[in-house]
């Protein structure tokens, strides 16, 4: 048998190879990182538009919130990369924040512009002692000034010893404290006159006035215009621990502590109502202490007169430093001992941490911002002295002691 073979020759097709594509990676879009790059303008007063570009804005203005140092803004206008915001009222200086979808950005710095007025709220302008309303009213030299929870103002008058008090509709009226039954700290005894008052400090937390005067006395009401605490007060173990005062015109009040700095000796005490600590670490930078102020964690603010400067001392590391001033007297603005002051002798703090400093022989009033950065109020005063600012800090009482009046001045 014959086997056969057959070979096939395979020939080349003329039809090509199928070719495999490359294999194309999927495109990613660019991921966008919350940013802020400008501002614009950079500076001005309140509901000032202000443009911020970036990025990552989103589109929805529910989603978002924009801060100037920490005040909420109106957002007008949103886009990705565009925003535009109304400066809030009273904003202060600072950074700028935009927050979206849980991210939170900081971007460059925003100036605002205080608008400011200023008004004679009540006193004629004659040396006397005349009730009545506004400017139909008249005062004998007042000097220190304090303002309750009602928004009563108590001002001291040096030339007569006694309280006056102006209702927040101005009208004027003369107080019994000066005159009552009152408590001499030094000694612990009833019945001290008191003269020449120049401090004035009310603890709204425990219904206490506290007043001191250039003759060496601190005395203390309770309600006010009533009779005096000083039995309550003597049962501690106050009486006799507490250092002499020597002009212990500086006061402040709050939490049930009362703050006394002397002005002749520079010493700083903390009263209580269970007993006194002196606090000799600040005499290296108190120089005539005249006003001080404390906020609510217990932080001293003093406006040395004499030092042309204003000290700060914290309640939680006991560190004092100068604020702002250079301790040269002056008048010029700017950021902490860049600045300077003459002779400050009174000084009041608002909630948002701004200082209000009257300048008393420059005639002026100074604000002060938590990072000390100094700028003066329009408007001249003779001898501004006694400072106190509503909580909010949107209005400022100043006394004038020998124009002999009290200014309102509006902050917005």
């Amino acid at each position: 048998m014959t086997l056969a073979v057959f070979f096939f020759s395979c020939n080349k097709s003329s039809s090509p190879a199928p070719v495999t594509p490359p294999v194309t990676p999927p495109v990613t879009p660019p991921t966008e990182t919350l940013g802020v790059t400008a501002i614009s303008p950079n500076s001005g007063p309140d509901s000032t538009l202000v443009t911020i570009t970036g990025s990552d804005f989103g589109t929805a203005a529910a989603q978002d919130s924009v801060y100037f140092n920490g005040h909420g803004a109106l957002i007008v206008t949103i886009n990705d990369s565009v925003l535009t915001v109304r400066v809030p009222i009273r904003a202060g200086t600072g950074p700028v924040t935009v927050k979206t979808g849980g991210k939170a950005v900081t971007g460059p710095a925003f100036t605002y512009q205080y608008t400011v007025t200023s008004s004679i709220f009540a006193g004629s302008g004659i040396i006397n002692q005349v009730n009545g309303q506004g400017t139909a009213a008249s005062f004998a030299y007042p000097t220190g000034m304090a303002m309750d929870a009602a928004g009563n103002l108590y001002v001291g008058e040096a030339a007569s010893g006694r309280i006056r008090i102006v209702t927040p509709s101005a009208l004027v009226s003369l107080s019994t404290m000066g005159v009552t039954s009152t408590v001499d700290l030094n000694s612990g005894t009833n019945g001290v006159q008191t003269y020449q008052i120049i401090g004035v400090a009310i603890d709204n937390s425990v219904d206490e006035l506290w007043m001191s005067s250039a003759w060496d006395v601190v005395t203390w009401y309770t309600t006010f215009q009533t009779a005096p605490v000083g039995a309550n007060l003597a049962t501690g173990n106050l009486p006799g621990n507490i250092s002499p005062f020597y002009q212990p015109i500086a006061l402040a009040a709050r939490g049930g502590n009362l703050y006394v700095a002397n002005y002749e000796t520079n010493c700083l005490q903390i009263i209580s109502k269970t007993g006194t600590q002196q606090l000799d670490d600040t005499l290296s930078l108190l120089n005539g202490p005249a006003a001080m102020a404390v906020d609510d964690g217990a932080n001293l603010y003093i406006a040395n007169t004499t030092g042309n400067n204003i000290v700060k001392r914290s309640a939680s590391t006991g560190t004092v430093s100068v604020l702002a001033g250079s301790g040269t007297k002056g008048n010029s603005d700017g950021s902490g001992t860049a600045a300077s002051f003459w002779g400050p002798q009174g000084i009041a703090i608002d909630s948002l941490g701004n200082l209000y400093v009257a300048d008393s022989y420059n005639g002026t009033v100074r604000m002060i911002t938590p990072s000390g950065t100094v700028t003066t109020f329009p408007g001249k005063y003779i001898y501004p002295i006694g400072i106190v600012t509503d909580p909010a800090g949107d209005t400022i009482f100043v006394v004038d002691a020998v124009g002999c009046r009290i200014y309102k001045i509006s902050i917005y």
